[in-house]
């Protein structure tokens, strides 16, 4: 039971580190893209 607890604790981990790379990207790629295309 308590290693299947800390492979699930890992996956939410890994999970949520995947997701604020996601919103890390989301927060700075586009608007540079954006600055360029209103800028071109």
């Amino acid at each position: 039971m308590s290693r299947d607890f800390t492979d699930y604790l890992n996956d939410i981990l890994s999970s949520i580190d995947e997701i604020f790379d996601f919103i890390g990207n989301m927060e700075y790629d586009p608007f540079s893209i954006r600055e360029n295309q209103r800028y071109p």
